[in-house]
């Protein structure tokens, strides 16, 4: 099988004991089949002991039963127990490949990094070439997901896509809500079509959108772009935002799993409590833009996480064909991306 992988792959490298937000900790951890099948192989008093530590062994999704919130193989040195007695094959697969994300396509298999990692984070944010997905050569990864749907053209559509919109997104002056805009009215136009079987007119759709990219990028115009106006930001409108905020990430086990995010997210409530939509909206966009004063760069970095979620996700879509759905759940992270960031910033601001 051919693999592929982000370009700054190759320089990821655990950092074990010193990393600030050990992957040991705070997870449900599955134990995959071929897994249980090794433990199954292993001495009596082995066995027992490996076996003591899995729970839901008679069902479908056996895992590690964690000690006071965190793996019973994580040692003080906040290292993996079996991975010191060099016994890997012992760990669960997710353990194994993790920060990996390697995802079968039939044909070949893309490998990502999770930016859950403070280590993959570092890197993704230290990145100054332009993301890539580049041949990998090396060794063989294991499968976490395999996505078939016997469609190739479909596939072959769906990287055409992808390139199309990563070549605008990385070549476009600046990166702003402009931008956002023009590629989700082509995602949904193309979406109708794919969703009424009419795969000629959302190839059409593609071409005439690449031909104006090719166009613009000739004669050096950028449409709906005003170089004096000020930049704007926001897909999506704040109210929304504060729900998805409220419902869906200020979880109540949060102060216990991501401290830091929890105390992000009491400050955010304090500083847009009994402001509108539009006045939050504009609270933010003021921020940015001195984000962007303070530390250039700012803008290219949230360019940066929406080319990156379009490399990892957007060729998902060929399980499903719900492209749509696709684009809005990445348009929705990035925002609450920004959102958390400028929070962040702001503590940072404030301290100093």
């Amino acid at each position: 099988m051919k693999y592929f992988g982000i370009s700054f792959l190759d320089k990821f490298h655990c950092s074990k004991g010193v990393c600030p937000k050990t992957c040991c900790k705070g997870w449900q951890i599955l134990v995959d089949a071929k897994t249980m099948e090794k433990i199954e192989q292993e001495p009596a008093d082995r066995r027992k002991t490996l076996l003591r530590n899995i729970k839901g062994q008679k069902t479908d999704s056996p895992q590690i039963r964690k000690r006071l919130g965190s793996c019973p193989y994580h040692t003080g040195e906040g290292l993996c127990g079996l991975q010191q007695e060099g016994r890997t094959d012992l760990m669960p697969r997710v353990c194994r490949e993790y920060p990996r994300r390697t995802i079968s396509y039939e044909a070949f298999a893309e490998i990502a990094l999770e930016l859950a990692c403070p280590e993959v984070a570092r890197l993704f944010l230290e990145e100054k070439e332009p993301l890539s997905m580049l041949p990998w050569q090396k060794e063989e990864r294991e499968i976490l997901w395999k996505i078939g749907n016997e469609d190739l053209p479909f596939l072959e559509f769906l990287q055409e896509l992808r390139q199309t919109m990563v070549d605008e997104a990385q070549t476009q002056e600046r990166f702003d809500v402009a931008l956002l805009y023009r590629q989700y009215r082509c995602f949904d136009a193309m979406h109708e079509h794919l969703m009424r079987d009419k795969r000629a007119e959302a190839n059409a759709v593609l071409d005439a959108y690449r031909n104006r990219c090719q166009e613009s990028r000739r004669v050096g115009e950028q449409e709906d772009l005003d170089a004096g106006a000020p930049r704007q930001m926001l897909f999506f409108p704040m109210d929304l935002v504060d729900k998805v905020i409220a419902h869906q990430l200020d979880l109540p086990n949060l102060a216990v799993n991501n401290a830091y995010l929890k105390k992000c997210i009491r400050l955010y409530y304090r500083l847009c409590n009994g402001k509108t939509a539009e006045e939050a909206g504009a609270f933010f966009e003021k921020i940015w833009q001195e984000m962007e004063e303070e530390m250039p760069g700012t803008y290219d970095k949230y360019r940066k996480y929406y080319i990156y979620y379009l490399y990892e996700m957007l060729l998902c879509v060929y399980e499903d064909y719900h492209l749509l759905k696709t684009i809005l759940l990445g348009n929705m992270y990035l925002e609450l991306y920004m959102v958390m960031d400028a929070i962040a910033g702001w503590i940072v601001r404030s301290i100093k």
